[in-house]
Formats: C-alpha cells, structure tokens, sequence
C-alpha cells in the first residue's frame, strides 16, 4: 500500500517561491520581506486592542512614557542595536570565521540604515525628516515658556495670539507666564524647553526606529549564523550550558528584538493614529528599499 505524500512541504515550497518573486519585484531581501509583513499585523492588532480594551487597560506602566524600558531601551533603541549587532561582528572575527565580502556588504548595510535613522529621527539640515513633515503639516509646538528660551533662539518663536489680545487690552500679565509657540524647531528642541506637540501630521519615530532595529539584527544575524553553526549545534546536542547560551550573541540579539517587538506594540496601543503609525512604518520600508538598492548599484552585493 502506498502512502500519498504530506502536501505541507509542497505548500511551504510554494509560499517560498512566491516570497522569492516578490522579494525580487521590491529589492526587498526575503527575510526582510517576512519580517515587514508581521510588522503591520502587529500595528493592526494593536489599533483593535485600544479600541475594545477599557481605558485602565491601555493607560498601565508599560504604555507610560516614564516606564524604565522605554526610558533606557527605547528612547536609545539605536544604540542598543548596533551594540547588538557588533555583538554578533565581534563574536564571528574572534572565531575568524567571517566572510570578507560577507562582512563588507553587512557593515555598509548598517552604516547605510544608520544613516537613514539619523536623518529621519536626529537631523536633516535643522530639524529631521518626520519633524519637517510634522511642522510642513501644520505642526508647531505650543505652551513653551517666552522668558525662558534663550536669546539666540528667540527669533524662531512668537507670543501666542492670547497673550498678544490680552496686552491689547491694556489686561495685566504675569511676565513669568508669557507662552509662545513656534512653526521652525525641532521636537527635541520642543521638549528641551517643556512645550507640547500641537497639530500636523507626526510620522511615528518610534514605529520607524523599532521596525529598522527588527529587521537589521534578524537579517544581520541570518547572515552569519546558520541552523549548522557550531552554536546550534551544541545547544541541540544538549552540550551547551547556561553561561554559555547567556553570553551567545544569538542570545543577546533575541532579548533585544522581543523588547523591541512588546514596545512597538505598546507604543501602537496608546500613542499616535493609525496614518502616522503607518507612515512612521512605510519610512522604514522605504529606508530599507533605498539602501538595497544603492548597494546594488555600486556593485556591492556582487560575487565576484
């Protein structure tokens, strides 16, 4: 009697050739293809979260912008990813066994994305990228104390129209309390000088950074470690201990990516709208695309 064959190898032969085609069509590679499909589930998941949850729910320690893993992880979550990532370069030349090209094209794909990060989040000639977009949206950032901003910044912020109305009307003001807002600084500069966000398009930085730091340890760490790597190995031989699995960059880099992953949805719980979470993701696609494609035309990821 003969058995038919289990058709569930041919169904994942399939979706991975379908994956291929695609990845292909996007200059996209196909683990960072995976990895930016999960994404926006996650996005989705969360906006249906906040909507069915009670409020207590969604406003707990984790969703605070003071909780600690936010403080010291988030908020210096690039930082975080490239030790993790030089984690894994360093264990790999201590062993001396890292493939030269293989090492050039994962370290100008990191410098590359780096930069990326840096435009869009830390400075693009003044004020990053998603705070250009915020402020050419009609963004400003309001309630910031006029008598404190320093001199040489003043002229970039103006009275608001309240305080302006009032000294019209000849009405007594409290010179402490004088607000202004402006239309020309960053977000960073904003909260320097304790003002708030106000109105505008505010692409999700968060969302864009945490989705960049997914998806460059994952792929970065699929480069160098294979299912075969003496890793691996070890740990399916029952030969590896619990020192050496904490000291593993394998290790390491998980930790990394599953906090990274809790806080993305924490932050798609309670902070920006659906179109901002998703522009902050769709920047991140577009970043990874763009450095794909210039390693590509400088001939990086060639193989002779």
């Amino acid at each position: 009697m003969q058995f038919e064959e289990h058709p569930f190898p041919k169904h994942v032969q399939t979706i991975g050739e379908k994956i291929h085609i695609i990845s292909e069509k996007c200059k996209l590679s196909k683990h960072q293809l995976i990895i930016l499909i999960i994404i926006p589930f996650i996005i989705i998941f969360g906006q249906i979260m906040s909507y069915i949850s009670p409020d207590e729910s969604i406003h707990n320690y984790f969703t605070s912008r003071g909780n600690l893993i936010n403080t010291y992880f988030v908020k210096f979550s690039w930082f975080w990813t490239i030790v993790t990532y030089l984690n894994i370069i360093i264990n790999k030349l201590r062993k001396g066994s890292i493939n030269n090209r293989k090492f050039i094209l994962s370290i100008s794909r990191v410098l590359l994305i780096t930069l990326c990060w840096y435009l869009f989040t830390q400075w693009f000639f003044g004020p990053p990228i998603m705070d250009r977009v915020f402020l050419l949206t009609g963004g400003k950032c309001v309630d910031v104390d006029y008598n404190k901003i320093p001199e040489k910044i003043k002229h970039l912020f103006k009275l608001s129209m309240s305080q302006i109305s009032n000294n019209d009307n000849n009405i007594d003001i409290d010179i402490e309390k004088q607000l202004a807002y402006s239309n020309q600084i960053s977000s960073a500069t904003c909260k320097i000088y304790k003002g708030k966000w106000e109105g505008g398009h505010d692409p999700s930085g968060h969302v864009f950074i945490l989705t960049l730091s997914v998806c460059l340890l994952i792929v970065e760490t699929i480069e160098f470690y294979t299912i075969e790597d003496e890793i691996f190995h070890n740990f399916f031989n029952n030969v590896i201990t619990l020192n050496q699995v904490l000291k593993s960059p394998i290790f390491m880099t998980m930790i990394v990516v599953i906090t990274a992953l809790s806080m993305l949805f924490m932050t798609v719980l309670k902070y920006h709208s659906l179109g901002e979470q998703l522009a902050g993701f769709s920047v991140s696609v577009f970043a990874l695309w763009l450095v794909n494609r210039i390693i590509e035309l400088i001939g990086l990821n060639r193989t002779s």
